[in-house]
């Protein structure tokens, strides 16, 4: 799967920085210092910071600086396969490994769709070697809002066709993630 986080308004620009894995615990905090140069530039104004917890899922921290009202779009990009969208809530639908993804934003995302195969503009394309493309599906969810604005994204990565009961909250912050195997934890972020 791939992430990317979208402007339409800006025309991208090349990242200024690269993507840091910065972990501490506090009991059951996980600390990440993403933020500033330590960030992922997913486009203008959009820092981000991708933490893993307790080796079993993670959390993507999205945050847009800026003034004034503008659309911004967080784009998934799935293999091949089926993919189930219940609101901001995604998952695959494979018999064996399966992605459940839930998105919060510090405003509600208000249109989530999949797109699979679109040719104008063009997304929903997967490869997997040179000369091969194949449709495949992509989650694209969006909202107009002041900025600043905050996002997280939890991915839970999971076996058989079982959902898994993952809560997934969010603060501008900090998120909360609580399941039966992990527990309550909480994910802070010191993204501006």
């Amino acid at each position: 799967m791939a992430a990317t986080g979208v402007l339409p308004e800006y025309q991208p620009r090349e990242p200024s920085c690269s993507w840091r894995w910065c972990l501490g615990y506090e009991e059951d905090t996980v600390v990440s210092r993403c933020g500033g140069s330590g960030g992922i530039q997913r486009g203008r104004g959009t820092p981000s910071g991708f933490v893993l917890v307790r080796q079993r899922f993670w959390v993507i921290f999205d945050s847009v600086e800026g003034s004034g009202e503008h659309l911004a779009e967080s784009r998934f990009q799935f293999a091949p396969g089926e993919v189930v969208l219940d609101g901001t809530t995604a998952r695959t639908a494979f018999p064996d490994a399966n992605l459940l993804l839930q998105a919060v934003g510090s405003v509600a995302f208000d249109h989530a769709h999949i797109e699979k195969g679109q040719e104008k503009p063009r997304s929903g394309w997967y490869s997997d070697s040179y000369g091969k493309i194949e449709p495949a599906p992509a989650l694209s969810l969006s909202v107009r809002a002041n900025l600043p604005w905050r996002a997280a994204t939890l991915l839970f990565p999971y076996r058989g066709i079982v959902v898994p009961q993952a809560t997934f909250t969010f603060q501008p912050g900090a998120a909360e993630v609580e399941h039966p195997h992990t527990g309550q934890v909480t994910v802070k972020c010191s993204l501006p």
